[in-house]
């Protein structure tokens, strides 16, 4: 590294004179005796005078300050250009040498970069379709003090996030597991996205469920109320058949103690004691059918 000596000094100053004392006693006598005086016609001109001579000397001393000012900035201005001069020649390299650090940096940061691509092929494996270089890649992978090896150690524990992430949304055995890993790695991984998915669709689920149920109880009970009715209908109209049937049976007249029945309005085998016949009525209608044949006249019996 190239050092550079500086030698820079200032040189005793002549002393600038003035007769400041005695010019500011002066003039402090000057203006007290002008704070009490009266100004009369015979004053006047006289006034006028000393005015004009403070002016005089007012315009004297400030310009004598800038002569004096001026040859005491000379060397100073001197000094100042030659600075100047030098810090010019200074910003040349300064400028050469930052360009050349860029363009290192700029290259060593490139053959990083390629590096980190190559560690990020190497170790992604299986999620190299979902999980992008670009969504995990940290700046600091690219500081000349990041080892590979820590690089390396990184995307593995990514890996590692992502296995535990995924088998937790696997485990909760929903319909739409593979909807909610797709969010998953949509919404750069967030495993809360996507609980909340599959928590949103079992809800919705479990209530289509409970409306599905309720129908089917609903229809249930509709069928069974209807069923109800049908089969007091169809026991009416056997009753009512079984009623209009009695029109078929006559009484006739016994050749012993017994009553007889004939069935289909004819006789079988002449006369006969018992006829067995089968009647298809409700249980609860059986006792009112024996009474409608006992009040006909017939004898009949339950066997």
């Amino acid at each position: 590294m190239k050092e550079f000596d500086l030698v820079a000094s200032v040189g005793t100053l002549t002393p600038i004179t003035l007769n400041y004392e005695d010019l500011k006693e002066q003039l402090s006598k000057f203006v007290e005796s002008y704070k009490t005086i009266i100004i009369t016609e015979d004053q006047k001109q006289e006034a006028k005078a000393d005015v004009a001579n403070l002016r005089k000397l007012k315009t004297e001393l400030d310009t004598k300050r800038k002569e004096i000012k001026r040859e005491y900035m000379k060397p100073c201005d001197e000094f100042e250009a030659k600075v100047k001069d030098l810090l010019a020649i200074i910003d040349e390299p300064i400028w050469i040498i930052d360009n050349k650090l860029k363009e290192f940096e700029e290259a060593r940061r490139a053959e990083k970069k390629a590096q980190i691509l190559a560690i990020y092929t190497e170790e992604i494996g299986e999620y190299k379709d979902n999980v992008t270089l670009d969504s995990i890649y940290k700046p600091q992978w690219e500081n000349a003090t990041c080892t590979a090896s820590s690089i390396r150690a990184d995307i593995q524990e990514i890996k590692l996030t992502i296995d535990r992430e995924t088998n937790i949304i696997l485990s909760m055995k929903s319909e739409v597991s593979d909807r909610a890993i797709k969010k998953y790695y949509e919404s750069g991984r967030n495993l809360g996205i996507a609980i909340d998915l599959i928590n949103q669709y079992e809800d919705n689920k479990r209530e289509v469920l409970r409306r599905q149920e309720e129908e089917a109880r609903r229809k249930a009970e509709e069928d069974a109320k209807k069923a109800q009715i049908e089969a007091e209908n169809t026991n009416h109209k056997r009753i009512i058949i079984s009623q209009e049937s009695m029109a078929n049976l006559r009484r006739i007249e016994p050749s012993n103690e017994t009553g007889f029945v004939n069935v289909g309005g004819g006789f079988v085998n002449g006369f006969t004691n018992k006829v067995n016949f089968e009647l298809e009525i409700d249980e609860s209608e059986v006792d009112n059918v024996l009474r409608l044949l006992s009040d006909n006249g017939y004898k009949a019996r339950r066997i």
